[in-house]
């Protein structure tokens, strides 16, 4: 086979498994992950479910790709738009904030706060997060604490805290008639809850 080939046949299985991957997000964000099967998402996606499973073994091992490109993506976003400043509580409560409004969105907190626990299990799911956005939240609150100024909390209490608070939020927002406005409640409430760990050394 020439290169040439080669070349064509590595983009055409690139952009086949970047067709699954959309498809699979929004069946997943959209219905949940009981109730989409692997042959919608193939069909959406222009593939066959041969296809698919060339690239994915299974059905959980999809949803864990897609469940990964989200974090990547809200983290990217995250850290591409943090403040330029010395101050690391700003970063953190920015972090925070802003971590919030981005995962609070339909089609992302069902499946990162929703499924993803119970479907890849609460342990190895939080392996991944650790990779991602809450990795990154609980570096900020080492470096918090080694410059004492986390009030002597334990930086993992604190990060398990402000998850439980982004995931209750994102409930909540997710089934209210009004969403912003449960969305600014929620961010109010959790710059409540951080300046509460906040002190100088």
């Amino acid at each position: 086979m020439s290169s040439e080939s080669a070349n064509r046949r590595d983009a055409s299985a690139l952009a086949t498994r970047a067709a699954l991957l959309k498809s699979a997000r929004a069946a997943f964000g959209s219905q949940g992950y009981a109730a989409v099967s692997l042959a919608q998402i193939a069909s959406d996606a222009n593939a066959t479910t041969g296809a698919l499973y060339h690239h994915f073994a299974d059905k959980k091992a999809l949803f864990i790709a897609v469940a990964e490109e989200i974090e990547a993506e809200l983290l990217a976003s995250v850290v591409r738009t943090l403040p330029a400043t010395g101050d690391l509580w700003a970063v953190v409560t920015f972090a925070v904030t802003e971590t919030l409004a981005l995962a609070a969105q339909p089609g992302i907190a069902s499946v990162i706060f929703r499924d993803a626990p119970n479907v890849i299990g609460a342990s190895a799911w939080r392996e991944i997060e650790m990779r991602y956005g809450y990795g990154h939240l609980h570096a900020l609150l080492r470096n918090l604490a080694a410059a004492g100024r986390l009030g002597g909390h334990d930086p993992a209490i604190v990060a398990g805290m402000i998850l439980g608070a982004w995931m209750q939020t994102a409930d909540a927002t997710l089934a209210s008639e009004y969403p912003a406005e449960t969305l600014r409640a929620g961010q109010t409430a959790m710059l409540a809850l951080l300046s509460g760990f906040k002190s100088e050394p």
